[in-house]
Parts: C-alpha cells; structure tokens; sequence
C-alpha cells in the first residue's frame, strides 16, 4: 500500500480520534488539526503529527496548511471533519450560536478546502 499523507480536522472529537487511529495503523501519515491544546486523548503514533489552529481563522487556516505541506511534502486527502452541534430547535437559537455552528461547521471546510487545492 501506498503511504498516504492525510490531513483530519476536528481531531480531538471521537470521531477525530477514531479516523486518526485508523490511518495511522495504515501507515499513513496525519496531520492532526484542532482547536483544542489537550492531546492526551489522541493516540501517540510515529506518524501522527499535531497541529492547533483555529481553522474559522482564514489566516490561521492557510498557515497550518501550508505548514503540513511543508512537513509532509504533500497533501493526498483532507477529512473536514471539524463539526459542533448546538442543541435545541432551530426557532430557539441565538443568532450567535446559529453563526458559530455555521462558521466551524460550513466556513472551515471551505477555508481548509480552499487552501488544501493548491497544495
């Protein structure tokens, strides 16, 4: 198998976690990005590596990309996998709970897509 350099955002949630053990017992290479400084949830692997960023930042977003790209040397899949939930109904939200899911849930895999593509 082809040793593939992934890219996994919202890495610290279950479902983060999870895809990172996944790859890393593949033999890929991950590049880990969250929000969040607490690793010790993520599985230590040799090929992991960690990266914090705000990715609703767009220029915090362009600056871990580009720093992967130059750790890794490219750049074959991007997992956004970033995602919040508020609960409650709709009717119920505040416009800025409403903004907050929509900038980490929609804004950020734009952003990581669009900096990902010319990599």
């Amino acid at each position: 198998m082809l040793q593939k350099s992934i890219i996994i955002t919202g890495a610290m949630g279950a479902i983060g976690q999870a895809l990172c053990k996944y790859f890393t017992a593949q033999g890929h290479h991950v590049a880990a990005i969250d929000i969040h400084d607490n690793i010790d949830h993520l599985a230590q692997h040799p090929c992991l590596t960690y990266f914090k960023a705000d990715l609703t930042n767009e220029t915090q977003n362009k600056t871990v990309i580009d720093q992967i790209f130059a750790a890794f040397k490219s750049i074959d899949a991007l997992i956004n996998n970033a995602g919040i939930s508020k609960s409650g109904m709709s009717w119920k939200l505040s416009l800025a709970d409403w903004q907050t899911s929509f900038d980490i849930n929609i804004t950020t895999a734009f952003l990581t897509t669009k900096h990902c593509l010319p990599h």
